[in-house]
């Protein structure tokens, strides 16, 4: 870039350098030290008296000819331990690995080194147990019996090696089968155990605590004897995540496969359904109809959500709807053989054929097809995860094992690619033909068949509602030409009854009582009533009373005489308790005159003998 310019009233600039020489040193700061030298030029020689130059980073370089240059330092050195006289309690915190010191705090602003700690105190404090005391032979025996196997060495936080070791003990396997199977890949673990074992595998901190430990093997935990094992096994992470890729890759495929299936096989029948067709056509026709003379009408079709809205348009008298009333023509035309349905459905009604025609409508919709598409992606991620792992690992078991299950899976992962990308095509080209948009590029297609879906199921219940209203209109009118015969029959019954009471009137009466009690105006016995008793009471002289029971007698059982039916009918018109008061009038006036003829002959000289009073009631 060029020099920037001159300061007005200073002095020129320098002239620039000719050919390749080295711009003069800057000027030195004002009370400062001067500015160390430039380094030489490449190939210069040394000035007298310079320090040699610096190292390059990793040390000095191997000359030639001389013995193979030492591996590198770590990054940050290892810290030395410090050992305390007896076990202690531990502090079970998040050590921070040596790779991770460099560049913190903790590299050199913080030096445990400085801290003057009182051993004796804090052995006292946190000691894992108290020194015996000295008591002699007696406090020797009971240390003895108190005396308990190694000190755990509690490598990892409590939490960590309690959950470890909990999902641990539920593989079948001990840690040099469980090693072995991640280091050959082998397929004796299902995917519920590959998914526990996944979520317990040693991070760097754990793997860090367990690896530098030297003391006794007994004094680790389950936990911590797991993750050594484990640990020895070279990228044991991403071994496990490719073992179970292998383990769920067929169910996956099966579940996608059949998402797939049923969407492609609901488009396929939406588009084929002659009863859809037929239902969008008498609705559109309706709808022009009723819109008709306003800018809604004369339309060539309408948006799917307006089979939702046909419930909404209600008849006069709000006991209907425009949904119903589609039922019933269609109703109407299966009883005229106009449906389109197969060999014989001719007349079943398009309202029920309509779900026939589209089964797979009911699970169709449950398939989110964008959830269907990411599924296919991530399949084909884990597949390239395997490849990758495969392509690196050293292990030739793994190497097979892997191998042979990616070819395989890659093969069925295209037919699948394939399946899905012709049911999303189709997908595609249906909301095109139903002229619905495809927002934001985001094909829904589960909208499509849930719309289609919930329009039949309501029309196939409109369907429904219509046949049970015919019935119940039908058995009303049953019910109410029942109860117009019946009260004709009793109006006759009545006409009848009172027509035999009226001749038995004007015939003067049936038989003469018993006991010569006539009938109505009949003679009583011994000449004529006495004058000033009164007209007859009722009751005396029922004529015709065994002459009505005798006839509804023989009426029953085709001339055979039902004592039990006619004295039902007796007794629903009174006829037999007027016989029986009849015959009870009869016997108390035959008492009175054998009693009045007995007394005239017993009495000689005494006048002829008043006649008997009338009966009174009985």
């Amino acid at each position: 870039s060029p020099p920037p310019p001159p300061i007005p009233g200073g002095a020129p600039p320098p002239p620039p350098p000719m050919g390749g020489a080295r711009p003069p040193p800057p000027p030195p700061l004002p009370g400062g030290m001067a500015p160390p030298p430039p380094p030489p030029m490449p190939g210069a020689p040394r000035p007298p008296g310079a320090p040699p130059p610096p190292p390059p980073p990793g040390g000095a370089p191997r000359p030639p000819g001389g013995p193979p240059m030492a591996p590198m330092a770590p990054a940050y050195p290892k810290k030395a331990p410090v050992k305390p006289s007896q076990p202690m309690r531990q502090l079970h915190w998040g050590k921070l690995p040596d790779m991770k010191v460099k560049g913190t705090l903790w590299e050199k602003e913080v030096d445990d080194s400085k801290v003057a700690i009182d051993k004796d105190e804090l052995e006292s404090l946190f000691a894992t147990k108290q020194p015996a005391k000295a008591g002699g032979a007696d406090g020797e025996k009971k240390e003895d019996k108190k005396k308990k196997g190694p000190e755990m060495a509690n490598l990892l936080d409590a939490k960590t090696s309690q959950n470890t070791g909990i999902a641990r003990a539920r593989i079948k396997q001990t840690d040099a089968e469980l090693a072995e199977t991640l280091r050959t890949g082998g397929d004796a673990m299902d995917a519920d155990t590959l998914t526990s074992l996944l979520k317990i595998l040693p991070t760097e901190e754990n793997l860090e605590a367990v690896r530098d430990y030297d003391g006794p093997e007994e004094s680790l935990s389950q936990a911590e004897k797991f993750m050594r094992a484990v640990g020895k096994v070279p990228r044991y992470q991403l071994r496990v995540k490719c073992m179970l890729i292998r383990a769920t890759f067929d169910e996956k495929v099966a579940e996608i496969s059949e998402s797939v299936s049923l969407v492609a096989q609901a488009v396929k029948e939406v588009r084929t359904s002659p009863a859809l067709k037929k239902v969008l056509q008498m609705t559109l026709a309706l709808g022009n109809y009723l819109n008709g003379g306003t800018n809604k009408g004369a339309a060539w079709g309408f948006k799917l959500d307006t089979l939702s809205k046909l419930s909404g348009t209600k008849t006069v008298d709000n006991k209907s709807t425009l949904l119903h009333y589609i039922a019933g023509l269609l109703a109407k035309e299966a009883e005229k053989g106009n449906s389109s349905g197969g060999d014989g459905e001719e007349k079943t009604t398009d309202a029920v054929l309509l779900l026939k025609q589209m089964p797979s409508l009911e699970q169709a919709l449950r398939v989110v097809w964008v959830d269907a598409g990411a599924d296919v992606s991530a399949l084909r991620g884990s597949l390239k995860q395997v490849e990758n792992a495969v392509s690196s690992d050293k292990e030739e078991s793994f190497k097979a094992a892997l191998g042979d299950f990616h070819s395989r899976a890659t093969a069925e992962e295209k037919k699948l690619a394939e399946e899905h990308a012709a049911a999303d095509k189709g997908c595609l080209d249906l909301c095109a033909w139903l002229a619905e948009e495809v927002k934001g590029g985001k094909l829904e297609p589960e909208k499509v068949f849930a719309a289609l879906h919930t329009f039949a199921l309501a029309l196939e219940k409109a369907h429904a509602f219509n046949v049970e209203a015919v019935e119940k209109e039908a058995k009303r009118k049953r019910m109410e030409a029942a109860a117009k015969a019946r009260e004709e029959e009793m109006a006759a019954r009545k006409l009848s009854k009172a027509s035999s009471g009226g001749s038995a009137a004007g015939k003067g009466g049936g038989p003469a009582g018993p006991a010569g009690l006539g009938g109505k105006g009949g003679a009583r016995p011994g000449g004529p009533r006495p004058p000033g008793n009164g007209p007859p009471r009722p009751g005396f002289g029922m004529a015709g009373v065994n002459d009505e029971l005798t006839r509804k007698l023989a009426a029953r059982g085709n001339g055979r005489g039902n004592l039990v039916d006619g004295v039902k009918d007796g007794l629903a018109d009174g006829s037999i308790l007027v016989q029986k008061r009849n015959e009870s009038f009869g016997r108390r006036a035959s008492m009175k005159r054998s009693a009045g003829q007995g007394g005239s002959h017993g009495s000689a000289g005494e006048g002829p003998s008043k006649p008997p009073p009338p009966p009174g009631p009985p």
